[in-house]
């Protein structure tokens, strides 16, 4: 089993971004794979930038964290993914059994 992570920041959540995610969501073949979207706000960002353990700028925005599962480490890009997985961090996951 292998675990394709990536993460951003967005200032807002604006139309185009929910545009976007509403497109590329529904394509996931994966019921383990997700898209999770939250605000890092409060006293998030009420904490000094040296005050704690978590890096980063501590501004109000959107984080948005897509994790994609796949069975096997895929060998060509997604169809459409432009420059594919490239950039994207690969786990294999412990006591996973092994591509096949």
């Amino acid at each position: 089993m292998f675990d394709y992570e990536k993460a951003t920041y967005l200032p807002e959540l604006t139309d185009e971004a929910i545009d976007t995610i509403t497109h590329y969501v529904p394509r996931k073949n994966n019921p383990l794979s997700v898209t999770l979207i939250y605000r890092p706000d409060g006293a998030h960002s009420d904490a000094g930038e040296d005050d704690t353990a978590f890096e980063g700028q501590r501004t109000p925005r959107c984080s948005v964290f897509v994790i994609a599962v796949a069975p096997n480490r895929p060998s060509s890009p997604p169809s459409g993914s432009g420059s594919g997985i490239s950039g994207m961090r690969c786990n294999r996951r412990r006591n996973a059994p092994g591509p096949t």
